[in-house]
């Protein structure tokens, strides 16, 4: 294992659809000649695409990310709101320039922002990156050179503390002033083919999850090309942590294993969530240091093996057993996250955009966890779920015991849907409009050019009266001249 210091790649700025809403999901290419082929690609593709919102949603590090992120575009908010209208023309002007209102690279913000904007610019770049370091440092872009990296991740999981606390964080302890502090130094995880990175662990566990489906009987009967274009990923990226687990273990691992050296990694101890203590280590907060000494403990372990379907006790037995040999603890999620009882007083109770998607998504996140404490395999190796009869509990997911593990929000053949049993059509019109402007706050204080419509499902901005809707209330929450366009 080596480990780097941070270094920042060449990006397009865009964020994984894993903390996206919506799960994106093309129709089914249906082939007369080989239908069983047709349905078992789909069935893979679309337990790869869900296995994310299940894995990310019902973890500790999903619901960091989600709190970093709500955070932060709280601040954008907040900060827009109160800018006089000379500083919006001025602000907006500049950004025709490509200058964006908080940028990593300015020398001097002071003379242009002020004093009170300098300190929000450098509240809200601690935020973004840290949420983007703690995914993958890829999307933090090469126009940042030297950030204060520790101070950054320190100052943001404080800032998210003190203004979540009660909010789906732990209270601070009375009489705590002290503030969140790392004793180790940040750094990243290099493997001999690149950096392994928290996204790239849910990219492999959600392959292996495709991979488990194997030994079912109906993708058994299908085309045998389809495993092989599966081999073929495998062989890419999202193989890359499978590979480097194994070059650190010194030995062949099963996909039972490393998805359970997976879900350990993606269970940090993160202050506010695991505990009220404010002093933690970069070892246990990021998933791929986590991942990596995880699998260097297990080098000379030789358990049995877990080759077969694993149990509650078994997943349990093995995180111990990691926890014990490496000294980092398996991260718990303490407090209540949401106090919400269904979908619909999501879409109601909480009215500004920049939390009402984060409600949402925590909401989802109270069940999956309890999921987690009862049966974590079920989340650990989401793929299992799929493949005897218990999966036939999520042939129609909207029955009781099983919504939450699928997004609410969904977009095919780019039109939005949502579950009609659970919300009207207001509802889901208060998440839509919700989730579209919450990810303009970032193209409105960073951003430069036009407003990103990737994560959006296109066809809902071709017609004219549906698209001036949704630019009339984006004006009213961010206030620059920007606007979304027909593609």
């Amino acid at each position: 294992m080596s480990v780097c210091t941070p270094r920042f790649l060449s990006s397009s700025g865009a964020e994984l659809n894993l903390r996206s809403q919506m799960l994106f999901l093309d129709e089914t290419n249906v082939s007369t000649n080989d239908l069983i082929t047709s349905i078992a690609s789909w069935n893979q593709r679309y337990i790869h695409e869900s296995s994310h919102w299940a894995r990310f949603h019902g973890s500790s590090i999903g619901v960091l990310l989600v709190i970093l992120r709500r955070t932060r575009d709280l601040l954008a908010a907040y900060t827009l709101q109160h800018l006089d209208t000379q500083d919006i023309a001025q602000f907006s002007l500049e950004r025709l320039d490509r200058a964006s209102l908080f940028s990593y690279s300015e020398h001097s913000p002071l003379n242009r922002l002020g004093e009170q904007l300098t300190l929000q610019r450098q509240d809200w770049l601690d935020l973004h990156f840290t949420y983007q370091i703690l995914l993958d440092p890829e999307f933090l872009g090469s126009s940042i050179k030297q950030w204060p990296a520790t101070n950054a991740i320190q100052a943001a999981l404080e800032i998210i503390w003190h203004q979540s606390s009660g909010d789906g964080m732990l209270p601070r302890l009375t009489g705590e002033r002290g503030s969140v502090r790392l004793d180790d130094q940040v750094a990243l995880i290099a493997s001999r083919e690149g950096i392994v990175s928290t996204r790239l662990l849910f990219e492999c566990a959600a392959v292996l999850d495709e991979v488990l489906l194997q030994v079912g009987s109906f993708s058994r009967m299908a085309d045998p090309a389809l495993l092989k274009m599966l081999s073929r990923t495998f062989d890419g990226e999202y193989g890359l942590p499978y590979r480097f687990a194994e070059e650190l273990a010194g030995r062949k691992l099963d996909p039972i294993t490393i998805l359970t050296l997976i879900d350990f990694a993606i269970n940090p101890v993160v202050p506010g969530l695991h505990s009220q203590g404010v002093d933690t280590a970069w070892r246990e907060i990021y998933p791929p240091l986590r991942f990596a000494e995880a699998a260097l403990a297990i080098s000379s372990w030789r358990g049995e093996s877990l080759a077969s379907w694993p149990s509650a006790q078994v997943i349990a037995s093995l995180q111990e057993e990691i926890a014990d040999r490496t000294g980092i603890r398996m991260g718990m999620v303490l407090p209540e996250l949401s106090a919400a009882s269904s979908l619909s007083e999501c879409a109601t109770r909480i009215r500004h955009h920049a939390q009402l998607i984060p409600d949402l998504t925590l909401f989802y996140s109270s069940r999956l966890l309890r999921d987690r404490r009862d049966n974590p395999h079920l989340l650990s190796h989401y793929g299992l779920n799929f493949i005897d009869s218990g999966a036939l509990r999520f042939v129609n997911p909207t029955q009781e015991d099983a919504w939450w593990i699928f997004p609410p929000l969904r977009v095919k053949a780019g039109r939005y849907s949502w579950p009609m049993d659970r919300i009207n059509i207001d509802e889901a019109t208060n998440f839509f409009f919700s989730s579209a402007i919450s990810s303009a706050y970032d193209d409105a204080v960073h951003g430069v050019g036009p407003l990103s419509r990737e994560h959006l499902p296109s066809a809902e901005f071709e017609d004219d009266e549906q698209l001036s809707a949704f630019n009339a209330e984006l004006r009213r929450a961010i206030r620059f001249p920007l606007s979304w366009s027909k593609s």
